[in-house]
């Protein structure tokens, strides 16, 4: 059985006036980043849990005005990137709480956001298309459309997807080519994630399954059972030996990705959870949902 399962709630952040929709750790573990249906996002220091800035709107700093959706901090940590149903996408200095740039989105709201690990691109989705961008000039490297979710390889060699027609699609980020489609999900894929090493990659689906598959022949490795709703999120412990997942069933679960046996059910939430991110010492799970608040689990 894996070693130091998170298990328990050592605190709970509030604050939020709404659902808790997206949270992110800076690379160090220092900051958390929390972006809410309350339009704001809150960044809170994770040694103490206190709140240290709100971004949000105001006549001085044009920040989102709608819910925001998901949000993504850069690999060295200074800039912190965020999609909202505003249909736009702004990039934060995360030291300052300023808006450096605004990309306006003209179709649907943006519920997926992934820096790639160099810093130079990122990647966003709505409910119809995937865009992959050029931080440093706006401009637009690759489109598609009918995806759901998207993720960078940890390499940032591999662009990879989830579509609303229950595949998974993954594309050469240098030639903007596709490499394959994974089809073994009944429905659509809501969330991805790679292992560190980048050899493994978990899909979650709105078939209330999890499957494993080997990146790089495209092989299902297995098919993780035990949610009964929609799973929401998925991440990798630092290790690469654990698998979190969240779930409309309120629930977290946590996985041994060799043996692919469930470790633990956490419930400590009210509402649907929505987004997990394990701190890089590896010993913290940070949760959060539907009900408004922020779970950090040890």
């Amino acid at each position: 059985m894996q070693a130091n399962v998170p298990s328990q709630i050592v605190q709970t952040l509030q604050g939020h006036e709404d659902w808790v929709n997206s949270i992110a750790l800076s690379p160090d573990g220092q900051i958390l980043a929390s972006g809410s249906e309350d339009t704001t996002i809150k960044l809170w220091d994770m040694s103490t849990g206190k709140l240290l800035r709100i971004l949000k709107n105001r006549w001085w700093r044009k920040g989102h005005q709608t819910p925001v959706l998901s949000v993504a901090f850069s690999q060295d940590g200074r800039l912190l990137i965020s999609g909202s149903d505003d249909n736009t996408i702004k990039i934060w200095e995360v030291s300052t709480g300023r808006v450096l740039y605004t990309l306006q989105k003209e179709r649907m709201w943006v519920n997926s956001i992934s820096f790639s690990p160099d810093g130079r691109t990122f990647a966003s989705t709505d409910d119809a298309f995937i865009k992959l961008w050029e931080l440093r000039t706006g401009k637009v490297l690759l489109e598609s459309c009918g995806l759901n979710t998207v993720t960078f390889s940890p390499d940032g060699s591999t662009l990879v997807a989830g579509t609303v027609n229950n595949t998974v699609k993954l594309w050469d980020v240098k030639t903007g080519k596709e490499i394959r489609t994974l089809k073994r999900h009944s429905k659509y894929v809501s969330y991805l994630s790679f292992s560190p090493d980048g050899r493994t990659l978990a899909s979650g689906s709105d078939d209330n399954t999890i499957k494993l598959w080997d990146v790089s022949t495209g092989k299902m490795l297995a098919t993780l059972e035990g949610h009964w709703h929609s799973v929401s999120f998925l991440v990798f412990h630092p290790n690469g030996q654990m698998l979190a997942s969240a779930s409309c069933d309120n629930t977290i679960k946590l996985w041994d990705v060799n043996s692919h046996k469930e470790l633990a059910t956490l419930q400590g939430h009210d509402c649907m959870v929505k987004s997990l991110a394990f701190c890089p010492a590896g010993g913290t799970l940070v949760s959060a949902s539907e009900d408004k608040t922020i779970k950090v689990w040890q």
